[in-house]
């Protein structure tokens, strides 16, 4: 099968410079797919590295007859651009500021064109226009802390363009969710040397099937697909490259309408009111420009 070779560019700054400069090409790369790396510092009047980086890589995939309906590359490259920022940002301490890109890049070799795949940096998706009924909420002093933070991490769900780091963010803001619900059902535990039976506070798992079945109303079926996949998620058992990401489609859906229903409920809202409960209102977005160009 023909390798198609993709150059992704992209423009970051952060509070670091490079103390030797050398080749950055990994010993052992995130990817086998990955070709080429360069990390190049941008300078000041007076010659000193000004933390402006210029980030470089090749890498390869496997060419497909439909070109521009596949999103191999843009996954990939996507994947191998934020791997090296995560390392950044952790040498560094800071958060790294992406200024321009990443983009990517291939040539046709039997054709003067080039394909050029851009990723969006506004979270504006474009769906139907919902009706803001509740604006009291925003000045409301009935917020409290937590329930905020339920909110926070929706927001993250919903913005965030990779399905495995939005699922992990909805995962979060639902067991902060159960706790906020009661749960009477104990574990109990019996003493294996006396046969002391002892009944101890149920855990999160209790927690969560509990909300999600007698407050939601989903059935003890969803709530274990939501658990299996939280918990492969949390403990490592899912990679952010899928190229089958039903199941993580699926649970999604399962995990917004639980956090949407639960939050109406801290917030005593009514069932009709916005937002709604349907999950198609909720969709997955993944923008990015995806674009031939013929040379000249």
């Amino acid at each position: 099968m023909e390798k198609e070779v993709w150059n992704l560019s992209a423009t970051i700054a952060g509070n670091f410079f490079l103390v030797k400069n050398e080749d950055l090409f990994p010993k052992s790369p995130p990817h086998s797919s990955l070709k080429n790396l360069k990390l190049i510092p941008q300078f000041d009047k007076q010659g000193k590295q000004n933390g402006i980086f210029e980030l470089e890589m090749q890498f390869e995939v496997n060419s497909v007859e439909n070109h521009v309906d596949s999103k191999l590359p843009a996954d990939l490259g996507r994947k191998l651009f934020y791997h090296f920022i995560d390392i950044l940002t952790f040498l560094s301490g800071y958060p790294i500021t992406i200024l321009k890109g990443p983009s990517l890049v291939f040539h046709f070799s039997d054709v003067k064109k080039h394909r050029t795949i851009a990723f969006s940096d506004e979270y504006r998706s474009f769906g139907p226009m919902v009706p803001i009924i509740n604006t009291s909420l925003l000045s409301s002093l009935e917020i409290d802390s937590v329930q905020k933070r339920i909110m926070s991490w929706f927001r993250k769900g919903l913005q965030e363009p990779d399905i495995v780091n939005a699922v992990i963010s909805f995962c979060v803001s639902l067991e902060i969710m159960a706790d906020q619900f009661p749960c009477n059902e104990g574990v109990n535990r019996k003493c294996q040397h006396c046969g002391y039976v002892s009944i101890i506070d149920p855990g999160m798992r209790q927690k969560i099937e509990t909300f999600m079945v007698n407050q939601i109303g989903f059935t003890k079926a969803d709530f274990r697909k939501v658990w299996e996949v939280r918990n492969s998620l949390f403990h490592g058992g899912y990679d952010s490259y899928v190229p089958n990401a039903t199941e993580l489609h699926s649970t999604r859906r399962i995990l917004t309408v639980s956090i949407v229903k639960g939050l109406k409920k801290l917030l005593k809202l009514m069932p009709d009111e916005p937002p709604s409960e349907d999950p198609a209102m909720f969709p997955f977005y993944d923008p990015f420009l995806d674009v031939v160009y013929r040379d000249p």
